[in-house]
């Protein structure tokens, strides 16, 4: 006979269900208190941070809220700091976060990423690799860290951590033509054509990646993957959607007509890249004009790995 049965049989069940209730209820009554006052704790101290930060009275948002909503509350208000650019103050308040709370990698992670926007890249590693070492496959964590080993010119390792972060919207845009650039320094040219693609369809209004793209079809030492046709069609897209006013895409235009034949018109638009571009490159530029001038197409120059952290990202 079951526990219910014999109750019922012994009219016990009333009284039974007394006991339960007394027994149950009052830790179900502090539950639902713990809850409450964990969710209070959390508003107050969202609503509470910004001010008592710029006051520099945290302390008191920690005594009131606890360690961990406190940090919770200053790392959201330290990501709409570091949202609107102010990357300085973005740093500090996610270093006072993870004071509260060290373990936890996301805000190991953001406190790299303003660092790395700061500049500050040798620390930026520092903290995204111990949020990689709490969660290995933290995309935040791998996008920056990939910045800054590529910004310190460790690019086998930046193309690492690249390679580990999944592109699957307009914000990964970097990520892919980053990754196409240190592909290219490699020479892995498919790859490299692959990111620039990708980077382009996750985000159409950019043109960097597509002036990449047609970079390797004009100009790739490797004569499978030139495509000169191709080349003055992608090209001349972002010079159109430039105005014609980045002297960049014009001077891959350049290079596309060189590797056509064309060499009038490849002399035409080096002289107009040359009159566009900053003083620091007119040099290169003047040397594109009379590289063309004497019938040579353009080649994209072998990368040196010997030299490879002095080196800086490659340029048309």
């Amino acid at each position: 006979m079951t526990l219910v049965a014999v109750l019922i049989a012994t009219g016990m069940v009333g009284p039974a269900l007394g006991i339960i209730l007394f027994a149950v209820l009052p830790v179900f009554v502090i539950r639902v208190a713990l809850l409450s006052l964990h969710k209070l704790q959390v508003f107050t101290a969202r609503r509470l941070a910004p001010r008592l930060y710029s006051r520099r009275s945290f302390r008191v948002l920690r005594f009131a809220c606890g360690a961990r909503n406190s940090a919770y509350a200053l790392n959201e208000y330290a990501v709409q700091l570091f949202k609107d650019e102010k990357f300085d103050e973005a740093k500090t308040v996610f270093g006072i976060a993870t004071d509260l709370d060290d373990r936890n990698e996301n805000y190991r992670a953001h406190s790299g990423a303003a660092k790395y926007s700061l500049g500050q890249y040798e620390s930026a590693i520092d903290d995204l690799t111990i949020a990689l070492d709490l969660v290995d496959n933290h995309q935040i964590a791998l996008t920056y860290r990939g910045y800054s080993w590529q910004a310190i010119g460790n690019y086998r390792a930046a193309v690492e951590d690249m390679s580990n972060v999944q592109c699957i919207s307009a914000e990964h845009y970097y990520v892919a033509y980053y990754r196409g650039h240190l592909h290219e320094k490699f020479e892995q040219w498919q790859r490299a054509i692959d990111d620039y693609l990708l980077a382009f369809d996750l985000d159409s209004t950019q043109t960097g990646a597509g002036v990449s793209l047609a970079r390797i079809q004009a100009g790739c030492p490797d004569a499978s993957f030139r495509d000169a046709d191709k080349a003055i069609e992608n090209s001349q897209s972002m010079c159109a959607r430039t105005n014609w006013k980045d002297w960049v895409p014009i001077s891959v235009l350049a290079a596309a007509h060189a590797e056509s034949g064309d060499f009038k018109s490849a002399i035409k638009y080096a002289q107009q890249a040359l009159d566009l571009a900053p003083e620091i490159e007119k040099p290169e530029r003047s040397l594109r004009v009379a590289q063309y001038q004497n019938s040579e197409p353009f080649r994209i120059p072998a990368f040196n790995s010997n030299q490879e952290n002095n080196d800086s990202s490659a340029q048309q």
